[in-house]
């Protein structure tokens, strides 16, 4: 859908979309992404999609020509972030020096203070299809909301918004792939103990 119109007084009240319908909202988060400067690889030659296309390697489509960061497109994926830049840059410093590591990409993450509240994303947190599911609790008195994103018996992404707890445990989670499937009903719990998880 559309955004049109962001309405409201000195605050945001609501979003109006294309087609007439109106959404009430207290807070707008405005996400334009990363679009990379493909020019000059373009005119160069290189093989560019939404960015410059890289390998596992971090190669381009000329044997000689490596790319990483912002530019780089890995396996359909422009990531725009600083800790998918550092991992790039990482793996690519290894195969420059002779020291071969694949780059497996990067589960990505943002944390953010948007008018004092806390806002994190990791991971899939918007996924389409049967094999996912969302588990969600709101605390709407503590201005706290949680969402994990469930697939097969693990967690592949998050939204946490109002607090920060928990938030490196679930990063965690996320990356180790860990069967979490029976403690569903607990993982979102203000007191929860992560290391009934991380440490089996």
């Amino acid at each position: 859908r559309v955004a049109e119109e962001i309405i409201g007084e000195g605050s945001a009240s609501g979003v109006r979309f294309k087609d007439g319908e109106i959404k009430p909202a207290g807070a707008v988060i405005i996400a334009s992404g990363v679009r990379p400067r493909v020019e000059l690889a373009a005119e160069s030659g290189l093989k560019v999609e939404r960015g410059v296309v890289v390998d596992d390697y971090l190669k381009t489509s000329h044997p000689r020509v490596w790319a990483a960061g912002d530019v780089a497109e890995h396996r359909g994926k422009v990531y725009g972030l600083i800790p998918a830049s550092f991992e790039q840059a990482r793996t690519l410093a290894f195969n420059l020096c002779g020291q071969i590591k694949k780059y497996e990409g990067t589960i990505p993450s943002s944390m953010l203070k948007v008018a004092g509240v806390y806002v994190t994303s990791i991971g899939q947190i918007f996924p389409e299809g049967n094999e996912f599911e969302a588990l969600v609790k709101k605390d709407e008195e503590a201005g706290i909301y949680k969402k994990l994103v469930l697939k097969n018996k693990t967690c592949v992404g998050a939204i946490w918004m109002g607090t920060k707890k928990g938030v490196s445990e679930i990063s965690r989670l996320i990356q180790t792939g860990k069967d979490v499937s029976r403690f569903k009903a607990d993982l979102l719990e203000e007191n929860f103990d992560f290391s009934l998880v991380l440490e089996k």
